[in-house]
């Protein structure tokens, strides 16, 4: 499912119970003439509240779609240059090039090694700096 269906499925969520609000609300009103005073004064409260969470959830998956729009922009220009130079290049291509470009495009992130990153496939020693996946590139893996 793309960021796109799930924002639309969730505004199509809130616009379902709003709906719901409302025809609750007019039933009110039909039955009673005009809706008593204290219950059309409760609705317009509660609508009006979930109008408000409804704008801010919207606002907050724009939010969200945005930063997605963003790493992808990033994702894509790092294939590119790796397929590029990697691929389609008749020169072997240097690792720091690649590694240069990722920390630009915030896909790796420099840290002080510790005891834990020591390992057979680190060529460093603990206090040197090495780089580590990002967020985006780690995504759920710890």
């Amino acid at each position: 499912m793309s960021l796109q269906d799930v924002i639309e499925e969730r505004l199509q969520d809130k616009i379902e119970w709003l709906e719901g609000i409302l025809a609750r609300f007019k039933a009110g009103c039909k039955i009673t003439g005009k809706g008593p005073v204290d219950q059309d004064c409760e609705m317009v409260v509660l609508l009006k509240s979930e109008l408000d969470a409804a704008n801010h959830d919207y606002a907050e998956l724009m939010k969200e779609r945005a930063d997605y729009v963003d790493e992808n922009k990033r994702l894509a220009e790092f294939a590119r240059f790796v397929i590029r130079q990697e691929c389609w290049s008749i020169f072997e291509q240097d690792g720091g090039d690649i590694q240069e470009l990722a920390e630009k495009l915030g896909l790796i992130v420099p840290c002080v090694a510790t005891e834990e990153d020591i390992d057979d496939d680190c060529d460093c020693e603990v206090g040197d700096t090495i780089f580590k996946f990002s967020q985006v590139l780690k995504g759920d893996q710890p």
